[in-house]
Formats: structure tokens, sequence, C-alpha cells
């Protein structure tokens, strides 16, 4: 039976998709289709949001949804003057390294 059709395997890639708000942070994987298969993951989102803290919250958020393939990360933005301004989130190794053993 093809991998796509079997309700207990999801269709691949799976893809975690995380929501960066400014009152909370979510997460789910998606299937090939676009079907939540896990979460959806909510926690709030911590201030001050230093880039640390967040990406902490997150790895420890996704470490319970489970595997996946890839990852799509949405930021919120802002506009002003015709122009969307957004944060720019480095994320540390350490934390880097702490989402790809996520996966």
């Amino acid at each position: 039976m093809d991998q796509s059709t079997r309700p207990d395997r999801p269709a691949h890639p799976l893809t975690l998709a995380i929501d960066i708000g400014g009152t909370h942070l979510k997460a789910g994987i998606l299937d090939a289709a676009g079907a939540m298969t896990a979460g959806p993951a909510r926690i709030p989102t911590p201030h001050p949001a230093a880039p640390e803290t967040v990406v902490s919250g997150l790895t420890d958020m996704v470490a319970r949804l489970g595997s996946f393939d890839r990852i799509s990360i949405g930021f919120p933005g802002v506009i002003r003057n015709g122009a969307v301004l957004t944060i720019r989130l480095p994320i540390p190794p350490a934390a880097s390294n702490a989402l790809d053993t996520a996966a």
C-alpha cells in the first residue's frame, strides 16, 4: 500500500510549521497534503523575547511533536509607511543543533 494512503503513516515530507507571534509561539507538523499530523502546540511568547529565550521555548515545544523532514517559520511583521518591518532572529549554534536533533 502506498505510504500516502495509509492512515497510520502520514505522507512525507513532514513539515514542522512554527508561528512566532507576539502573544504565543505555536507549532504543528503537517503532512504533504497540509493536514496536521501532530499538534497544535502552543506556549506564551516569552517577554522579553530575547532570541535565546524564544529558541529555547520552541525547542522544548517541538521536541514533544515528533519527527519531521523540514521546517517553515512565520514571523510577525509591522507595516510602517508602506514597508513591512520584521525582526531578525539569529539562531545561536547550540539552539540550531537542538532543533537538528529534534528532527
